[in-house]
């Protein structure tokens, strides 16, 4: 399946505006609406994972030794603890 991205309008009526320079493929398309809600605004970016407050957390804590293990048997615990509810 191909994808093309663009931003546009949908009118007053409900009509979805394509411009007419848009080459688009014969035949049977999907097509997903992202809205910003009207407020003339799309989804707000993300900043990056390295900003996020959580990252760096256990930096300081000398119980938990290696972060990364640590992190791995944490989140397999709780796919074993999902895993015994079904």
């Amino acid at each position: 399946m191909q994808a093309l991205k663009f931003v546009t309008q949908v009118t007053a009526k409900g009509k979805l505006q394509i411009p007419d320079t848009m080459a688009l493929p014969k035949g049977r398309v999907e097509v997903i609406v992202l809205s910003d809600g009207g407020n003339g605004k799309l989804r707000k970016r993300r900043k990056p994972l390295r900003q996020e407050s959580f990252v760096g957390m256990w930096a300081d804590r000398k119980d938990i030794g290696d972060t990364i293990t640590f992190a791995e048997e944490l989140r397999r615990n709780l796919e074993r603890k999902h895993d015994r509810r079904r």
